[in-house]
């Protein structure tokens, strides 16, 4: 695994020269900082999770996670950042990595028919198997195939081990939108998140709480200034 963290290091270094993948003062800093900073999110995760990561850009945490085994899809609208990630996963030979070059919104129906084929899904919400294109969709048709939640469980200071692992799909996101944005596009999905977070975190919350509701935990990250921000059962409000 070391070896690949290597690799990926040293992709980032010779690609930073063409594309603008990460800080230039953080170019000496990208194993005590970067990848690290993603490979702490596995402690929330379960090993055996498929894992959509929105925004991948140059694959903080999605290729770091992938080298740990996780099976990933990275959603980047970015070409010059997919043509990035996709040479990390042909140098690193990482066949558990996929990389989607679209808008999130766009790929809401196809995260939908991955969580089908997981099984996420019960018979009782899905009981025919109904297949979902790749394509465009309806997002009341996506919410019917989606699993929903108790909307009563509204505690925010939910007890660490209440939260548990993750269901068998996660969301991830590193240093890419609001939380309200990150709901906004994907919460009708149902799914669990583990967000890496600034110090403003909290103001997050507090805006994503006056459209959602949601549990969460915070856990301080052993990188420096910044949090982990686990999510799961998201209702919107109205």
């Amino acid at each position: 695994m070391q070896e690949l963290f290597k690799k990926y290091s040293d992709l980032l270094k010779q690609w930073q020269s063409k594309i603008n993948l990460i800080s230039p003062n953080t170019i000496n800093e990208i194993e005590t900082r970067h990848i690290a900073d993603s490979e702490q999110l596995a402690k929330f995760i379960n090993p055996g999770a498929t894992i959509f990561d929105l925004g991948s850009g140059a694959g903080f945490p999605a290729i770091v996670l992938g080298i740990m085994g996780y099976n990933v899809y990275c959603i980047e609208s970015d070409m010059r950042k997919c043509i990035f990630l996709n040479e990390c996963i042909r140098v690193m030979g990482l066949k558990n990595v996929v990389v989607w070059s679209d808008r999130i919104e766009n790929k809401i129906p196809a995260m939908a028919q991955v969580i089908s084929n997981l099984n996420v899904i019960s018979r009782e919400t899905n009981p025919r198997n109904i297949p979902i294109s790749s394509g465009s969709a309806d997002i009341d048709s996506v919410s019917r195939l989606v699993p929903r939640y108790n909307e009563t469980s509204i505690n925010s200071n939910s007890n660490p081990s209440e939260m548990g692992q993750s269901l068998n799909c996660v969301i991830t996101a590193r240093a890419f939108a609001s939380l309200t944005k990150i709901l906004d596009m994907t919460a009708v999905l149902g799914l669990n998140y583990a967000l890496l977070k600034g110090e403003n975190v909290k103001a997050e919350i507090d805006e994503a709480g006056q459209k959602y509701r949601f549990d969460y935990k915070l856990h301080e990250s052993s990188t420096g200034p910044g949090y982990i921000l686990l999510i799961k059962n998201v209702t919107k409000l109205g």
